[in-house]
């Protein structure tokens, strides 16, 4: 594991803490309905909790799943790059002929490979920021929790919108609350701004 990741990480970790106050508190507040009153933001906020346990469940239980995710979102955004640029990416991964693979092929191989050289890095910065946020979290009686949980579920609705296709398969694969660990990695590529 690279140390410097981790201590970048715990470091985005902390700075990030009071923006997550903030979001905890207001999420806490639509929760109480104490803001609005509105009990579709309640119901909305219940229905976020229940996705984001099942998908901190379902990768407890099998980590692939954070493989699957990697390569859905890599795959994605590769499959709107033109067939030229795509081949050449390509030809500097592969040792045959490019030529000679289809598009498809190719999209499921450099998926695979770019989804396990990045998820190392990806996911040890967003799991270490994670414990950072939790502990921390578990200490100021959940609030910050309920920012982390805000956080998921705004990237969540942002991936919908711009993103339908994609969020489509990661929300049947009961994955979409966790595309906030993806969000900022890859927020760097235009596609996905």
């Amino acid at each position: 594991m690279d140390s410097k990741l981790v201590i970048n990480s715990i470091l985005e970790g902390i700075a990030s803490l009071p923006n997550d106050i903030y979001l905890g508190i207001e999420r806490t507040l639509q929760d109480l309905a104490l803001l609005s009153g509105d009990q579709k933001l309640q119901q909305r906020n219940i229905n976020d909790d229940k996705r984001m346990f099942r998908a901190l469940e379902k990768i407890h239980d099998n980590r692939n799943y954070l493989v699957t995710m990697a390569r859905l979102i890599i795959k994605n955004s590769l499959s709107y790059l033109p067939d030229t640029l795509l081949k050449e990416i390509a030809g500097r991964f592969f040792v045959t002929s490019v030529s000679l693979l289809s598009r498809q092929v190719i999209l499921l191989v450099l998926s695979e490979k770019i989804a396990h050289s990045l998820l190392k890095g990806i996911v040890t910065g967003a799991l270490t920021r994670l414990t950072v946020r939790l502990g921390v979290g578990s200490l100021t009686g959940g609030i910050l929790i309920q920012g982390l949980l805000s956080r998921a579920a705004e990237s969540s609705r942002h991936l919908k919108v711009k993103h339908p296709k994609l969020w489509m398969e990661l929300y049947n694969l009961e994955l979409d609350m966790l595309y906030f660990l993806f969000d900022k990695p890859i927020s760097r590529y235009s596609y996905f701004k």
